[in-house]
């Protein structure tokens, strides 16, 4: 039996110098790690986020390539003007869930996970 094994580049060895990247759902959490590591790596990120505050805020504390723009990835005019906003994007990280009202994940219908 044959197992091909995929290598992982070591951590900070994969440049990303003059790319651009759109992370959705990134005004916290892993969203907000992996903007801030293509930022490390030379990328200019657009974080997508729901609410302009926080999306502004997170720009602010991530540094001066990253951008905000509103994005709502239930609402497909949200998704179409972002990408008009945006540009053309060498990355794009789809992050963004949905846990309307923090209810126990269990509870979320399928319609609204496919949504996100």
């Amino acid at each position: 039996m044959t197992v091909n094994r995929i290598e992982r580049l070591p951590a900070g060895r994969v440049p990303a110098d003059g790319l651009v990247a759109l992370v959705s759902g990134a005004t916290n959490g892993i969203g907000r790690e992996i903007a801030r590591q293509l930022l490390a790596a030379g990328a200019t990120v657009w974080i997508g986020a729901r609410d302009e505050g926080r999306g502004s805020r997170a720009v602010a504390e991530l540094g001066e390539r990253a951008r905000v723009v509103p994005l709502d990835v239930t609402d497909e005019a949200s998704v179409v003007a972002a990408a008009a906003h945006v540009g053309e994007l060498d990355v794009l990280v789809n992050n963004a869930g949905v846990n309307p009202g923090g209810e126990d994940v269990t509870s979320t219908g399928w319609d609204q996970m496919r949504a996100a």
